[in-house]
């Protein structure tokens, strides 16, 4: 829960209420007995997810990083991962989360894709849900919640 905590107070200046750290432990409880838990992180700039990756590494989930969707598309067909997450901007371009996410329905990829970017505004989540991504979020507690939920199912 620390961990959580020091990415939920970088990012909002926050720390978690009691009632936010249950729902998050329970959630945490329903993945902990998935042995292989692993994520490919898709984000042009490394130091602004330490904390939330760390956070994630700390429940037990490895995490993968390339800065690109070119990087992101090379990976998966050798590799196995839980999760994706994207943001939405980068280098690349403003709407870089939906690229990637449209390239690997394209393929054929089910793999859950959450949209970890500066905004959660319910008609950008509603964007990445039509997509066929599983959730988007600007805030940590959050995106721990998703992630947990997905590697349980």
């Amino acid at each position: 829960m620390y961990r959580i905590n020091t990415a939920q107070k970088a990012r909002t200046g926050q720390d978690l209420t009691d009632e936010r750290r249950a729902q998050l432990m329970d959630a945490y409880e329903r993945a902990a007995g998935i042995d292989f838990k692993c994520l490919l992180w898709v984000d042009d700039n490394e130091r602004w997810i330490e904390y939330e990756r760390a956070m994630l590494e700390a429940a037990g989930v490895s995490t993968v990083w390339v800065p690109s969707t070119e990087r992101a598309l090379e990976l998966p067909t050798g590799n196995s991962f839980h999760i994706i997450i994207s943001d939405m901007g980068r280098s690349e371009g403003p709407q870089e989360g939906f690229a990637l996410l449209d390239a690997i329905r394209a393929r054929g990829y089910q793999t859950p894709l959450i949209v970890y970017s500066g905004s959660d505004r319910s008609d950008h989540v509603r964007a990445v849900l039509d997509r066929g991504g599983q959730g988007a979020t600007n805030d940590p507690s959050r995106l721990f919640e998703l992630v947990m939920n997905e590697v349980s199912r």
